[in-house]
């Protein structure tokens, strides 16, 4: 066959075959976004308006906090100390392995430890000086957490009503879409005379997850008091547990 040939099948095997494992994964990814849908009007039935509305002040302070203390760690002064204080680090680590290859005594009582412990000063002043900030907020936000967490132990038989629904329709979304996606594929691969035992599937099972929070509840051995964090340890959700090993993370 000629190569040119071989090249336009080739093309088209590989975009048909993207085509199709795109429908399967928006097939998917729509079935999780029900799922989500469900479990939050189910739990906004069960935990009534007093919970929403707790957690809607919960949520409102923690967004306030974190315009807070973006800006305070976009101020100058900030952003000055944190880069006196890497660069002081630096000092001090150099420092300390120029002595070891001289033979020199190494000791805490040097310029580059006096500079270290004056930036290690100048930015605990300044995160206390932050934390005063958010005091007020996050003491109201702790308080808050201890009734939420309480609503939620008290209705602990809704939830796990509604967790049982959820895991059943998480294995019967993943079960279908796999199903669907395998009997097109092999149609595909026997128009194109395409022989292959890997598994394939029409989504990452590293990357799929079911992300259905409470309300965006993090988890209750997660103060709020103790929010203090930058993007990346923000977001802690109550994922629904899975009692399977199907790969998909939920």
């Amino acid at each position: 066959m000629d190569k040119t040939i071989i090249t336009e099948e080739s093309e088209s095997y590989s975009r048909l075959k993207s085509d199709i494992k795109d429908k399967y994964t928006k097939m998917i990814c729509a079935e999780l976004e029900a799922i989500r849908r469900y479990v939050v009007k189910e739990s906004s039935v069960i935990l009534g308006d007093d919970f929403l509305e707790k957690l809607g002040e919960s949520e409102q302070l923690k967004k306030e906090c974190d315009q807070i203390r973006n800006e305070f760690r976009s101020r100058e002064e900030y952003i000055n100390a944190q880069s006196e204080l890497t660069a002081a680090s630096k000092a001090v680590k150099n420092r300390k392995n120029t002595g070891s290859a001289g033979g020199t005594d190494n000791t805490d009582n040097t310029e580059e430890t006096k500079r270290l412990n004056k930036a290690i000063s100048a930015i605990t002043t300044l995160n206390v000086t932050l934390n005063n900030k958010l005091k007020d907020k996050n003491d109201r936000r702790t308080v808050l957490e201890k009734e939420l967490n309480a609503i939620v132990r008290e209705n602990e038989t809704g939830f796990k009503t509604i967790n049982d629904e959820v895991v059943s329709r998480v294995k019967r979304a993943v079960s279908d879409c796999i199903a669907g996606y395998a009997d097109e594929i092999g149609k595909l691969n026997e128009c194109f005379n395409v022989k292959s035992n890997e598994l394939d599937l029409p989504f990452d099972e590293k990357v799929i997850r079911l992300d259905i929070p409470v309300f965006g509840r993090r988890t209750h051995n997660e103060s709020a008091a103790n929010d203090d964090s930058d993007d990346d340890k923000d977001g802690k959700r109550n994922f629904v547990p899975s009692d399977d090993n199907n790969g998909v993370l939920n």
